[in-house]
């Protein structure tokens, strides 16, 4: 009985560290690892979905460096509000209030067709292959647009092209009755015009336009971002890149490898044990960096960390593996 009594009060004991976080249980999955093709613009919808599965109260991600909480948190929080439905809530008013029904579909994709019709000039100036692509862009823009009203009200507006998101702000405003009602709408015109910057800026900036769907997924289960690697700023590739040859270009490459993958195991452990909850913490790096010989991998064995490994399939076809090729050397 006193045996008894000594096990049951040690299960007890050890439980209460474990749920305070002060001792680990050994099968505990702490971290899962993600290597990414940097090329891949269809990684980030694999890896945003892998998000909302575990939930992770941090996602550790290569392409903001050194960067902490206090850094990234912004590209989340533009996020958190992204779809007719959420902002319809916000303000507490519905769509059909806004002027938002099936009809508005057709008006969009009219004010696309319209806009398109008026460049149709300079991609004729181009000849048949000016032509083609004009037809490309246009089929491309309308099959952005939902073709049910309840995708509509569910698509993040983001995805939308820009002549979509000017179309549903004229809706807005044409439905606005009286002043009260104006002052409304506005927190819903202010929304979608801060969604049209961010995607007129993604346009000039591919790398945030294409991890948009990591930061809408963070933001959806109320997760933080942090950097996980050094800041390479000072490294300055792209000027030595102009003149190096490729011996030069494959020994930069490595000459900083064992620095970062020791950051991004460090940085690793760091927000472990800042865990609040069981959920395994997400890491996003490039595939590289997850060989078995790695810096990284060797520290997180070291430290007993418990993680899973999960390879991102890459992209097939000349022009994925040109990507890939031309990101080795930047």
């Amino acid at each position: 009985m006193q045996y008894l009594l000594v096990a049951l009060i040690t299960i007890a004991v050890s439980w209460a560290l474990s749920s305070m976080g002060l001792i680990r249980r050994k099968n505990d999955l702490e971290l899962i690892l993600i290597g990414e093709d940097h090329t891949d613009n269809k990684h980030p919808e694999e890896e945003a979905k892998l998000i909302e599965t575990f939930a992770p109260e941090f996602v550790l991600f290569e392409g903001f460096d050194d960067w902490g909480p206090e850094k990234t948190q912004r590209f989340i929080e533009a996020y958190k509000i992204a779809t007719l439905k959420e902002l319809a809530n916000l303000v507490h008013i519905s769509p059909e209030d806004m002027g938002i029904n099936q009809d508005t579909i057709h008006i969009l994709k009219r004010k696309i067709q319209e806009e398109h019709q008026a460049y149709t000039s300079i991609y004729e100036a181009k000849g048949r292959e000016g032509k083609i692509l004009s037809e490309r862009e246009l089929k491309n823009d309308l099959k952005r647009i939902p073709n049910s009203y309840t995708g509509l009200l569910n698509v993040p507006l983001y995805q939308l092209p820009m002549d979509a998101l000017s179309g549903l702000k004229e809706i807005i405003i044409d439905s606005t009755t009286d002043e009260t009602d104006l002052e409304t709408k506005k927190q819903v015109l202010d929304v979608i015009s801060k969604l049209e910057r961010i995607s007129s800026a993604d346009q000039a900036n591919s790398i945030d336009s294409s991890h948009v769907p990591i930061y809408r997924a963070i933001a959806k289960i109320n997760g933080q971002i942090v950097g996980c690697d050094i800041d390479k700023a000072g490294l300055d590739y792209k000027a030595k890149e102009k003149q190096e040859n490729f011996d030069q270009k494959l020994a930069r490459i490595e000459e900083n490898r064992e620095r970062r993958e020791t950051q991004m195991a460090d940085i690793a452990q760091t927000y472990i044990r800042k865990r609040k909850t069981d959920a395994p913490l997400i890491e996003i790096v490039g595939k590289n960096h997850l060989k078995k010989d790695s810096h990284l991998i060797r520290r997180l064995n070291a430290a007993g960390i418990n993680y899973k490994i999960k390879i991102l399939k890459p992209a097939h076809g000349k022009d994925a593996a040109i990507r890939r090729l031309g990101y080795a050397f930047k």
